[in-house]
C-alpha cells in the first residue's frame, strides 16, 4: 500500500461515524441572506414576511423601479418555492449612521421561529460621510410552520 492509501484509510472510520450519526436538525440549512438590487426606501424602520410569488414580484419590482428607475424593466424576481421557503425582509429606514444589518442566526424553536439580527452603527468617534442610505436584508428561510419572533439587538463600533 503506498502512503496516499494508508491515509485514506486512517480518516474512513473518521468520516464513517459523521455520516452515521444521529443529526439534531432536518437539515443544515437556516437561511440565506438574498442579493438583491436595491435598498428599500422607507423613512421608518420596516419588516415583512413574503408568502407567495405574486407578493415577492411585487415586492422586488416596486422596490427596484423605486432604486433603479428605467433599468430596472431589465429585472425580474427570481423563482423561489414558497411551498418550502418564506422571504423575511426588514430595513432600518433612512439613515445617515451608515448602520448595518446582520443576521446572526434563524433558529426554529418548535413553537416558533426565532430569527435574531444585529444592527452595527458606527460610534460617534468614527469619521463616515454624511451619506443617506436604507439599510436593507432579504432573507431566504425555511417556511415556518409557526409564528417568527425577531429579536434585534444594535452594536455600536467605537473607531478608536
Amino acid at each position: 500500500m503506498n502512503i496516499r492509501t494508508k491515509k485514506l484509510l486512517s480518516i474512513l472510520p473518521i468520516v464513517a461515524l459523521l455520516l452515521c450519526s444521529p443529526s439534531y436538525s432536518d437539515s443544515i440549512f437556516t437561511h440565506a441572506v438574498l442579493k438583491v438590487p436595491f435598498e428599500v426606501r422607507e423613512k421608518s424602520p420596516w419588516s415583512q414576511t413574503i408568502e407567495s410569488q405574486d407578493a415577492w414580484e411585487l415586492f422586488y419590482r416596486t422596490n427596484a423601479v423605486v432604486y433603479l428607475g428605467e433599468n430596472s424593466k431589465l429585472l425580474s424576481a427570481p423563482s423561489i418555492d414558497f411551498g418550502q421557503y418564506s422571504i423575511v425582509a426588514g430595513g432600518l429606514g433612512s439613515s445617515y449612521s451608515h448602520s448595518s444589518i446582520m443576521i446572526r442566526y434563524v433558529r426554529d424553536q418548535g413553537p416558533y421561529t426565532d430569527l435574531s439580527a444585529l444592527i452595527l452603527t458606527p460610534g460617534a468617534s468614527c469619521n463616515v460621510p454624511s451619506v443617506i442610505s436604507y439599510p436593507t436584508v432579504v432573507l431566504l428561510i425555511p417556511k415556518p410552520d409557526d409564528n417568527l419572533k425577531l429579536r434585534v439587538s444594535e452594536v455600536i463600533n467605537e473607531c478608536q
